[in-house]
């Protein structure tokens, strides 16, 4: 079976695909994400819907775009949504790669990179992993903190300034209180009970040495929620 593509180029139509690319054509598997939708502007390029799809992989919109920038050579630009008027929907942060130097079946390589290497478990294969960020002055529960990463992009994405060159990226720029060290953070899985201290669960993705040192300026800040 020819494997449909998990990202696409505007205007086509966003739909839902299998996250683990082996199950596209089983009808029982779960886990699904929209296809993202990528338009090309001259020498920019516009991830339209990035935010929903990171939202589908329960996963960082910062982490996805610096992912995909860096497996992509190019720089990337966020843009923060204006408020909704009053009774209209709500509108997504733009994100943008640049310079556009790359095709869409390269950014679809890359995604498919991104969903093996850091959004399915490597124990089990399943997406259930998520960010338990240890809380120094309480003491540890038998299972290492669990307030749990991932559901709510809002409350778990790491702080992004406007305009950003992940390569460039060197320290966390944490929100209210103390940054939280690497070490403290530990990544799970909800299914089979996989875990992995963060840095040494980036392993799988060391090719890219950009991407793994941003994550490392910038861990996750809080624990995620319970997957459902």
């Amino acid at each position: 079976m020819e494997l449909s593509p998990y990202v696409i180029s505007a205007p086509a139509t966003s739909r839902l695909l299998a996250i683990d690319p082996e199950c596209q054509d089983d009808p029982f598997y779960r886990y699904q994400t929209h296809q993202l939708v990528v338009a090309f502007q001259g020498k920019r390029a516009l991830l339209t819907n990035l935010d929903t799809v990171a939202h589908n992989l329960q996963t960082s919109a910062d982490y996805l775009a610096t992912y995909l920038a860096t497996s992509l050579n190019a720089a990337v630009k966020r843009d923060k949504a204006a408020a909704p008027k009053q009774g209209g929907s709500a509108t997504q942060t733009s994100w943008t790669l640049y310079p556009a130097t790359f095709t869409l079946d390269k950014i679809n390589l890359c995604f498919r990179a991104f969903l093996t290497s850091f959004v399915m478990c490597p124990s089990c294969a399943l997406p259930e992993l998520i960010d338990i960020v240890a809380d120094p002055s309480k003491p540890a529960s038998p299972r290492g903190q669990e307030a749990l990463l991932g559901a709510s992009s809002s409350s778990s994405s790491p702080p992004s300034s406007a305009s950003a060159n992940p390569a460039k990226a060197k320290k966390t720029r944490a929100g209210a209180g103390k940054k939280v060290a690497t070490k403290s953070v530990t990544v799970r899985c909800q299914s089979c009970g996989w875990n992995e201290p963060l840095e040494k669960s980036l392993r799988r993705v060391k090719k890219n040495v950009k991407f793994v040192d941003y994550v490392l300026a910038h861990p996750p800040q809080q624990s995620s929620p319970t997957l459902i």
